[in-house]
Formats: C-alpha cells, structure tokens, sequence
C-alpha cells in the first residue's frame, strides 16, 4: 500500500464486501443459521474496527511539551516508526484467516 488512506480503504472495502456476501447469503440460501450469520457479521465489523486502529495512532503531545522543535520532531518520528500493535493483514487471504480465527 502506498499510504495509510489506501490500506484503511482497502480494509473497509474487503470487509464491506464479506459481510456483504454474508448478508446475501443469510437472506437467499435456505437452511442456513441467521444468528450465526448475523455473528459473523458483527464479527467483521470488529475486525474491521480493530485493522483500521492498528493501522492508526495518535500522538498526544504538542510541540509545547518538549524544548525545542528537533525534539518534538524526533519523539514524533520514533512514536511512528513503532507499531503500537500487530500488523493488520496484507493480504486478502491473511485478512480471511485473521477472519476465521
């Protein structure tokens, strides 16, 4: 990916379109468990939540906190070099079995 914006919207677009499938599935297949259905989508909606706040940070401290602005810029550079979590899923299938766990 070439930045942050494409992967949160690769991510929403994947799950979009799983829970999507799902739904589909849910309301046209006959014999098939809607309360398990209806689970699995919640289910990715919450991956979907957790990859896009892996994937984001914050850093709450302003250029005021610290002594001068090389300072500043050096604990902003540091802060996002280091994942605060696990890597989100770069692939469509790590992303499915991330899924499945």
């Amino acid at each position: 990916m070439a930045n942050k914006r494409n992967l949160k919207k690769a991510v929403k677009a994947v799950c979009g379109n799983i829970a999507g499938e799902c739904i589909i599935a849910r309301n046209l297949i006959p014999g098939i468990d809607a309360d398990k259905m209806n689970k699995t989508v919640i289910d990715i909606a919450d991956l979907q939540y957790q990859t896009i706040a892996n994937v984001s940070f914050s850093f709450d401290k302003g250029k005021k906190a610290f002594e001068n602005a090389h300072d500043y810029k050096v604990a902003a550079t540091n802060i996002s070099a280091k994942p605060t979590q696990s890597s989100p899923p770069t692939s469509i299938k790590a992303l499915k079995k991330s899924w499945l766990r």
